[in-house]
């Protein structure tokens, strides 16, 4: 009898290993991590892993900086104003998720003994990589040196937002918008990246390149190409009235007797 009750109470005693989500935050702002969950403001002590449902969190102006959130489901989280420089956030579900004025750059130091700028561990901005960003607002984000590589970001909103050194290279960015987006001294790498009906007028593009990019009737009014490296890409329908082209590199891209204005290509050595 003893034997059997003894047997149940250790079938009812919960696993000591148990997986348990993490708090998040340190001192009297904490949260527990989980689906609808509002953890706005709080500050992670060390670095934060998590890589289940975050879906709908309140993480508005959290302190998120190296967290680890690789495959987490962020589907319609709110992370305005976040400091994500520096975060793996690979593979994350990013559906309808708010960026707006999110810091996802390279996380910097400034060395004591030299006064100039440093890197914590290194110069590279929050991993992207092959993420759902579908519909997502990053407008006014600063995303440089952030890898989007890989990742689907149609309707995704990237307006005003600073994409200096930021890698696009084979995203999906159908109909999204990069209209005022700024890159210095250089913007991003968008080889091999679809921006078919994407706007992206009167962004600073500077230096970029757009090798083998589908530019298909995209909005490019008022850009700054300069230096712009295009070779290969098609630019079928696009609109590039007001464009800066100096010194763009257009060598056998296709589509440039349908860009528009007519003709502004023309000897650019882009095909038709």
């Amino acid at each position: 009898m003893l034997l059997a009750a003894a047997a149940v109470l250790a079938l009812a005693a919960p696993a000591t290993g148990a997986a348990k989500s993490p708090r998040l935050g340190s001192g009297s702002k904490t949260c527990q991590p989980k689906p609808g969950a509002n953890c706005a403001g709080v500050k992670a002590k060390g670095k934060f892993k998590f890589h289940g449902d975050l879906s709908r969190i309140n993480l508005k102006g959290a302190k998120l900086v190296g967290a680890n959130l690789s495959g987490a489901n962020l589907y319609r989280a709110d992370l305005a104003g976040a400091d994500l420089r520096g975060a793996n956030m690979k593979g994350a579900f990013l559906q309808h998720v708010n960026l707006k004025g999110a810091k996802i750059g390279p996380v910097k130091t400034v060395k004591a003994s030299q006064g100039t700028p440093g890197c914590n561990p290194a110069c590279s901005g929050a991993d992207l990589s092959y993420t759902d960003l579908s519909f997502a607002n990053l407008s006014g984000a600063f995303v440089n040196e952030a890898n989007f590589s890989s990742s689907t970001a149609s309707h995704a909103n990237f307006s005003g937002a600073v994409i200096t050194f930021t890698d696009f290279s084979s995203a999906d960015l159908e109909w999204s918008d990069f209209s005022y987006a700024v890159g210095s001294p250089s913007s991003g790498y968008f080889g091999s990246a679809n921006l078919s009906y994407a706007n992206l007028s009167y962004a600073t593009l500077r230096d970029s390149s757009f090798a083998f990019a589908n530019l298909t009737y995209a909005t490019l009014t008022g850009a700054n190409l300069t230096n712009v490296q295009a070779t290969y890409a098609t630019l079928t329908g696009a609109i590039l009235t007001g464009a800066n082209l100096t010194s763009a590199v257009f060598v056998g891209a296709f589509g440039c007797g349908g860009a528009q204005p007519y003709g502004v290509l023309a000897g650019s050595g882009c095909l038709n």
